[in-house]
């Protein structure tokens, strides 16, 4: 009988082994595709993958999918197979990280996830800068169905998502928005410059762990990590930081709640009011003048 499980372990060893180097022969196939350019094979092929059994789980065939379907979104070839790449760009970066929900991959591939965050950045601050009443929410509308992809791509990036929650109010979506924002709000008040500066953790007991820590799954499905200090964060969690404080601070001070309103703007004045070495994008004034809006 132990020679037996012995051998039956060997044998799933072995498949186990053989599984994974089928996978490893598939990307690096993806990989060479992608490299010679040749993208729509690159999305055919891994998207192709991704729906077979035997490869389905593998993180990297997705972000394939999604890096090619970038990169066809961006010339004029493929559009008839591929007529909403940048879309498919999007949901395989999502779907890659279904599959890789500690971010194991993230940083290998940070390249390609910080252009579509900076795309998406982009559109996001065109639609908002939408001052026409009658489009006010379909901006807002618009920007949340990109912004939601940009948090299931990368769920540990906090500018990101409290950019998200403040979207949700602003399509009247008040319940959802004030739940994610009462608990990333704490988190984000955490910021400091360095990590030798970022205060100690709250002490709790084990009933107020368990407690604040049963609000965190009912919003995100799982634990979150604590945020980067300022100096450790990409250029794009540095603009979605940014933008989302001015959005907020924006928001609050719409709806009269000036002291919250100051108390959200003040949160960034360090890294954001005025040029900072630390701040990876060319400095604007955008910042400065919502901070000088909202307090008076």
């Amino acid at each position: 009988m132990k020679k037996t499980l012995l051998f039956l372990g060997i044998a799933l060893l072995g498949f186990g082994n053989s599984f994974a180097q089928d996978g490893d022969k598939v990307v690096e196939k993806l990989r060479v595709m992608y490299g010679e350019e040749k993208y729509q094979d690159c999305a055919h092929d891994a998207i192709k993958y991704s729906s077979k059994s035997k490869y389905k789980k593998n993180p990297e065939i997705y972000i394939y999918a999604s890096m090619a379907c970038l990169r066809i979104s961006q010339t004029n070839e493929g559009v008839e197979e591929f007529k909403k790449a940048f879309n498919d760009a999007l949901s395989y970066a999502g779907k890659y990280r279904k599959k890789d929900k500690a971010g194991q991959f993230y940083n290998d591939y940070i390249t390609h996830f910080e252009e579509l965050k900076k795309i998406v950045a982009e559109e996001v601050e065109n639609y908002m800068l939408e001052d026409r009443k009658a489009k006010v929410y379909k901006s807002a509308k618009k920007s949340l169905g990109l912004m939601s992809k940009i948090h299931k791509m990368d769920p540990d990036d906090k500018g990101a998502y409290l950019l998200n929650a403040v979207l949700e109010l602003k399509v009247k979506n008040t319940i959802e928005g004030k739940k994610m924002i009462k608990v990333m709000l704490p988190e984000i008040k955490r910021l400091a410059p360095t990590r030798d500066e970022m205060p100690a953790p709250e002490k709790l007991t084990e009933k107020e762990l368990a407690k604040k820590n049963k609000k965190i799954e009912a919003v995100f499905g799982g634990p979150i990590k604590p945020i980067k200090p300022f100096d450790e964060m990409t250029e794009m969690e540095q603009v979605f930081l940014r933008l989302a404080l001015i959005e907020y601070a924006e928001h609050l001070y719409e709806k009269k709640k000036y002291d919250e309103a100051k108390e959200i703007i003040e949160i960034g004045k360090p890294y954001f009011y005025k040029e900072n070495e630390d701040y990876l994008r060319k400095y604007t004034l955008a910042y400065k003048e919502t901070y000088k809006r909202v307090n008076g």
